[in-house]
């Protein structure tokens, strides 16, 4: 057999037949053969991610829906290449992406072929197709993944112990979740119920504006619940048709002991009995007083309930408030209690705080104090532009504008930018700003190399409020 060789490769590959190499030559321009079994044709110069949809796409997609990609082979001018036989794999920036398995392109693909994706984390998502043997790699655009339809209920805060027929000190919450466990942001109807455990006797539950209640967001709120029954153990029920019921965590309800009244004292025959001496009026020491949230972000609600361990029905508490622990309290309302002595009361409060309720006193109740609560304000941070993602040309300067609410002076407000590498966010730098008169903070960086970033912009805890961050924002730079 004879062999020829281009100028200057002979030594070189006699040298590799002498030490048992196994060569496989093709042509310089033909297409390469990998290690994945894929076949490359040499002209193929660009792989393509296009959304296929057969009629108009959602432009935000729910999460678990399908999302149909088209992946596409094409040469330097755009053109498809229909020999393409490359072996795809997949990777997404969402965790919990169904991707597709690794794919060998066919002939019947003719350079392109359409997969299916179904995210399953909310916020801005991408799938990255990468050509295992020639190293062709595209990534989609971002898909801003929304919530998905209403798929569970659950307790996102569970009950505490409590005393019959006083406010639980922490009232539940139940989150309406899609089938990813992403609150939705539903406002079905959501229904709460009691139910005794281990031979409990049965009880009553109440709250303040009912037990079923509309969910705002995905999240369903009660305030003042209170359960009246015998001493042991109950759980709560949330129910909302068609959705399976949620059952919370065990809670034990105690009763307070009931005094045994002294009897009189029987008198001796032809003697006046001695009157008992009047009591004195009850103390008003067992002011229950619980918040519906420790923390709120401005401009939340908190909503306070009250009741009175005894006599309590009728009476008008004064609700007091004092900041971060110091300084004078100062009357902000009142709460009325309803027959069974218990009332609420909501403020909408600006800065981290303490709260309680006063009894004044009355010729048949002492007066009393409850014990105070705090509930801390936590910023709200609006950031402009409100973009979520912005897209930039390499060596473009990009800026955002935090503003706090409430509008507060000298606080320290961060900005982090990260940038999406193999697989995961790598932080690039951290920049502190102050907050001006105005409560404004304003950061901006120059983009010198083209990528994904993304930046996450937080308020800092100050004095007389809670730590407060923004939506995460996002740039990608060409």
């Amino acid at each position: 057999m004879t062999r020829s060789f281009a100028h200057g490769r002979a030594p070189v590959l006699a040298a590799a037949l002498a030490l048992g190499a196994s060569l496989s030559l093709a042509p310089a321009s033909g297409p390469a053969v990998g290690a994945g079994g894929g076949v490359v044709p040499a002209h193929v110069a660009h792989l393509r991610v296009a959304r296929s949809c057969p009629q108009a796409c959602a432009v935000s997609p729910p999460a678990g829906s399908t999302v149909r990609l088209r992946v596409t082979a094409t040469d330097k001018a755009g053109a498809i290449v229909p020999g393409y036989r490359g072996k795809v794999r997949f990777a997404s920036s969402d965790p919990r992406a169904s991707l597709p398995d690794p794919y060998a392109f066919t002939a019947a693909d003719a350079g392109e072929h359409v997969f299916v994706v179904r995210f399953g984390t909310l916020g801005p998502q991408t799938v990255k197709v990468v050509d295992i043997d020639a190293g062709l790699a595209a990534t989609s655009k971002s898909f801003p993944v929304v919530p998905g339809a209403d798929s569970v209920i659950g307790f996102a805060v569970q009950p505490s112990d409590g005393r019959s027929g006083l406010p639980l000190v922490r009232q539940p919450r139940v989150s309406v979740l899609d089938a990813y466990g992403n609150p939705t942001v539903s406002h079905r109807q959501v229904t709460l119920s009691v139910a005794s455990r281990a031979g409990a006797a049965p009880a009553a539950l109440a709250c303040a504006g009912g037990v079923t209640v509309a969910a705002v967001d995905g999240r369903a709120t009660w305030a003042a619940c209170t359960v009246t029954g015998a001493a042991g153990e109950y759980t709560l029920v949330a129910s909302s048709p068609p959705l399976a019921p949620a059952s919370s965590h065990a809670f034990t309800v105690s009763v307070d002991p009931t005094p045994t009244p002294t009897p009189a004292p029987t008198p001796t025959p032809g003697t006046t009995a001695t009157p008992l001496p009047t009591a004195t009026p009850a103390p008003a020491s067992s002011i229950a007083f619980v918040a519906s949230a420790a923390t709120v972000t401005y401009p939340g609600e908190a909503t306070f309930a009250a009741a009175f361990a005894g006599a309590g029905a009728g009476r008008l508490l004064t609700v007091e408030r004092r900041e971060a622990g110091a300084g004078a309290w100062v009357p902000i309302g009142t709460i009325a209690t309803d027959p069974l002595g218990a009332g609420t009361f909501t403020a909408v409060p600006t800065r981290t705080s303490e709260y309680r309720a006063v009894w004044a006193g009355a010729p048949d109740l002492a007066a009393g104090v409850s014990a105070s609560v705090a509930v801390a304000v936590r910023f709200r941070v609006v950031v402009s532009p409100a973009t979520v993602t912005r897209r930039a040309a390499t060596g473009r300067t990009l800026a955002w504008t935090a503003t706090l609410r409430p509008v507060t002076q000298g606080v320290s407000v961060r900005f982090r930018v990260y940038r999406y590498v193999d697989g995961g966010w790598a932080l690039q730098s951290t920049i502190v700003r102050t907050s001006s008169v105005q409560g404004k903070a304003t950061f901006s960086r120059r983009f010198g190399s083209p990528g994904r970033y993304a930046i996450d912009i937080v308020a800092l805890a100050g004095p007389l409020n809670a730590q407060g961050a923004a939506p995460r924002k996002y740039v990608t730079v060409r």
